[in-house]
């Protein structure tokens, strides 16, 4: 997310405290869900700072997921059915 977001604000000259708006923008369920109660009383908050702390939320999540669904997989069959 981060280095697309770099290049956007780059490309169309995005001044820094507009940044976690627009991005926050583009947060749909959990993502936005989120935000709105991280927000809340926060001023000055820097793009570096919402991105860590976003990352920090939301990464753990998909990294566990996809464990979870790796160590879901079984093997049914043969390794001859599998290959024919």
């Amino acid at each position: 997310m981060d280095k697309t977001c770099t290049r956007y604000f780059t490309l169309c000259k995005i001044v820094e405290d507009q940044k976690v708006d627009l991005a926050a923008l583009h947060l749909r369920s959990q993502a936005e869900i989120w935000f709105n109660s991280y927000i809340l009383g926060r001023r000055n908050l820097t793009w570096e700072e919402f991105i860590f702390d976003l990352c920090a939320r939301f990464k753990d999540n998909l990294g566990s997921k996809i464990v979870e669904e790796f160590n879901k997989l079984t093997q049914v069959g043969s390794l001859d059915d599998y290959i024919c």
